[in-house]
């Protein structure tokens, strides 16, 4: 059940499907293809967007009734966010994939954070400016990250608890963000064997039990994908995993679970002391 403003109203344990590497110009037919899943069967999407590839120019030199940008991917997003059945929500990705917000001083964390809100809400419209952020490579700094997400008014944070360094455990927060780490994916990329790292997809079953696994530590669940796990070697959209994508959406639909933005989690629990002190101490 939701509410009139469109906010989640019950207590059925969310999952947040969050598709890395939103980008203008880059595997365009793949994103594509994995948004259209999603809309196809009426269920929310995150996306995280690196702010550098975000077409301005369609801003300033092009009109909105007669040019080539009209049926690009960058504006079928576009409008996709803005439409009144909206199921897109945008997050910050960061302005690049060159940064290590691991290493990277508080100054130039908060700079790419914010050139990214910035093109972002100028693109994509106000009320899209991103309100989550989950750096490349999910890895951060445990104390300047989060100043630095709390400088830009981001309200939650998503990386891998288990990839950080070995004292820089997240401690409890008294504040924004909220930390929601990434515990399932529909590729390789989390499971420890000789295929760690790799985006290449895996079969549903797999990615159903890590986001079980998930539910019952945390009582949520936050699901990785990547374009590359749904592309084949030339290009070409992996028809097989979107159909391993469509399985996962639909066993997830048929639980007792909802899926959700990053933003319906923040709604909910933003204001509990007791989960961000549980959900830290992890």
């Amino acid at each position: 059940m939701k509410k009139e403003n469109g906010e989640i109203e019950n207590k059925k344990p969310l999952v947040i499907f969050r598709l890395d590497d939103w980008q203008s110009g880059w595997m365009e037919n793949i994103q594509k293809s994995v948004i259209d899943v999603f809309i196809e069967k009426q269920q929310k999407l995150s996306l995280g967007v690196i702010g550098k590839t975000i077409p301005l120019l369609e801003l300033y030199l092009y009109s909105d009734d007669k040019n080539q940008w009209n049926h690009s991917f960058a504006r079928y997003t576009r409008d996709l966010l803005n439409s009144e059945a909206q199921l897109l929500e945008i997050y910050n990705h960061g302005w690049d994939s060159e940064l290590s917000y691991q290493t990277a001083s508080l100054e130039t964390q908060i700079e790419h954070i914010k050139k990214t809100n910035d093109v972002c809400q100028k693109y994509f419209g106000e009320k899209h400016r991103p309100k989550t952020f989950a750096p490349h490579e999910n890895i951060f700094h445990p104390r300047l990250t989060l100043e630095a997400c709390q400088v830009n008014d981001i309200n939650v944070l998503s990386g891998r608890l288990w990839e950080q360094p070995p004292d820089s455990d997240p401690k409890p927060l008294e504040a924004l963000p909220l930390y929601a780490p990434v515990v399932s994916a529909t590729s390789a990329y989390l499971i420890q064997d000789e295929t760690h790292g790799k985006t290449n997809g895996v079969p549903a079953e797999i990615t159903l039990y890590q986001i079980e696994n998930q539910i019952s530590h945390y009582g949520f669940a936050c699901c990785m994908l990547h374009p590359q796990e749904f592309a084949n070697p030339d290009g070409t959209v992996n028809q097989r995993q979107i159909e391993e994508l469509k399985k996962v959406i639909e066993d997830v639909s048929n639980q007792e679970l909802t899926i959700a933005w990053f933003s319906d989690l923040a709604n909910i629990y933003s204001d509990s002391l007791n989960w961000r002190n549980e959900l830290n101490n992890n």
